[in-house]
Order: structure tokens, then C-alpha cells, then sequence
């Protein structure tokens, strides 16, 4: 009964191991489109304009803490012009297309702000914002647009 047990359960690695393989190669085949699991409706402004202009890889805008926070997360390729993005003067926010309402980054007396800054930021190095979402008004699927100084990425649908 042991070796049949340990037969199946081999079985099942091995079937596991493949699923994930297919996984990952209809992934690494997606459209340029998304990154990730990043959703960009077809109006926003397209990422490699965004990779040109910005100097950043958009990762993607998730809900977070039961829906209370929205997760922002941008991968820098470029450091040079994705330095606006890491500058802790500018006071980023979310505008909720559907809603009309502005999320901004929560401040904690102990922690400080809801997102990383740096003096110099690091290549090929993600990033996040964490901006409120108070009584949950954006929800999964909503569009909004995210603004941090002059840097605007519209129509991001929310995760």
C-alpha cells in the first residue's frame, strides 16, 4: 500500500511540475499588452510609451489589506527617468475613473508614508505605493488613473 501511495503521489509532482511549466510558458507568451497580470484597457496610454518615457515596467494596481489599500507596483528600467517617480516631495494619487474619487498615500506616525522613495533609485528594482481606499470605493475591475508628480498612467483596471 506504501510503494502504490508513493507511486501516486509521484504521479501527482509530476502532473503539478507540468501544469506549472504550461503556466509559465503561456506567460512568457502573452501579448506585449500585459505585464504580468497587469490589465491596461485598450484607451490607456500603452506601456512601452510609458517604458520610453518614464524609464519604468507598470506591474500593476491590486487591491490590498481586504480591499482597504490599493497596491501600486512599477519595476524600474531606467533610472535616470524614473528618478520623478522615487522623489518623497511629490504627493501621488489615485483617481477612480468610475467614482470620481481621489486616493491619496496614507502617513503613520511610526512607519512614515505608504511608499518607497530613494535618493537614487535602483535598476531593475520594484517599487510600490500604497494609497487608501477608505470604505472600499474602488473596487476589482475599476479603472483609474495613477498620478505621481507629472508621471500619469490612465485606465489601469484595478485587480
Amino acid at each position: 500500500m506504501f510503494m502504490h501511495s508513493a507511486v501516486f503521489l509521484g504521479f501527482i509532482g509530476t502532473l503539478f511540475i507540468m501544469s506549472g511549466t504550461t503556466v509559465l510558458v503561456q506567460w512568457l507568451n502573452a501579448p506585449q499588452t500585459s505585464v504580468g497580470r497587469l490589465r491596461v484597457a485598450p484607451s490607456a496610454t500603452t506601456l512601452s510609451a510609458l517604458e520610453k518615457q518614464w524609464g519604468i515596467q507598470l506591474q500593476g494596481i491590486r487591491l490590498s489589506a481586504a480591499g482597504n489599500l490599493l497596491d501600486f507596483r512599477y519595476r524600474i528600467l531606467d533610472v535616470d527617468k524614473a528618478q520623478p517617480l522615487a522623489n518623497h516631495k511629490s504627493q501621488p494619487y489615485v483617481l477612480g475613473q468610475t467614482s470620481g474619487s481621489r486616493m491619496s498615500v496614507p502617513t503613520t506616525p511610526t512607519v512614515g508614508s505608504l511608499r518607497q522613495t530613494s535618493i537614487k533609485p535602483l535598476i531593475n528594482r520594484t517599487y510600490f505605493v500604497l494609497f487608501a481606499n477608505p470604505e472600499r470605493q474602488i473596487k476589482a475591475g475599476d479603472k483609474v488613473t495613477v498620478v505621481i508628480g507629472n508621471f500619469r498612467a490612465a485606465d489601469l483596471i484595478v485587480e
